[in-house]
């Protein structure tokens, strides 16, 4: 379940199943992840939030949330990752050939030195917003960690 706080209480609640941005309700909400089932009403005051489940949210928002490489916007939604790896295969097999990908602004040629620099890159920030949220969890259990907001403060990799 996804809770949304505004001002230190629920104003709404969601299933997990339903992907409500907190930008449908306004800038100041924070989305809370609660386990399915928890007794939450709105109106009610915002529950302590689970700082694992919420720094896994944050981790996979990066991981998900696309790159920009030289100008060029790449995906890193899971699936994308997968071509990428795919793409990197094929540039590692045939060196000789050219890559036609699909970025997020359209489609690119590439050679196969260039497509092997993408993944590079798609496959660092994947592992670096990884290694922050272990960071974070680490944080979490050794109670240095306490908010949503140094969560939301650490250092996670760039979507931009």
């Amino acid at each position: 379940m996804q809770v949304y706080v505004k001002s230190g209480h629920v104003i709404a609640h969601h299933s997990d199943s339903q992907e409500v941005p907190a930008s449908a309700y306004s800038e100041d909400v924070t989305i809370v992840p609660m386990p399915d089932g928890s007794p939450i009403d709105v109106g009610d005051a915002a529950p302590t939030p689970d700082l694992n489940a919420y720094a896994a949210a944050r981790r996979y928002q990066v991981e998900t949330g696309g790159v920009t490489i030289a100008g060029r916007r790449i995906a890193t939604d899971r699936g994308s990752q997968g071509m990428v790896n795919g793409a990197v295969a094929v540039a590692k097999e045939f060196p000789a050939d050219v890559i036609d990908f699909s970025g997020l602004n359209g489609f690119i040629t590439l050679t196969s030195a260039e497509m092997i620099a993408i993944g590079r890159v798609v496959g660092k920030h994947v592992q670096s917003a990884f290694s922050v949220q272990r960071a974070v969890a680490e944080g979490i259990a050794a109670g240095e960690i306490t908010t949503i907001e140094q969560i939301d403060a650490a250092a996670w990799p760039s979507n931009g």
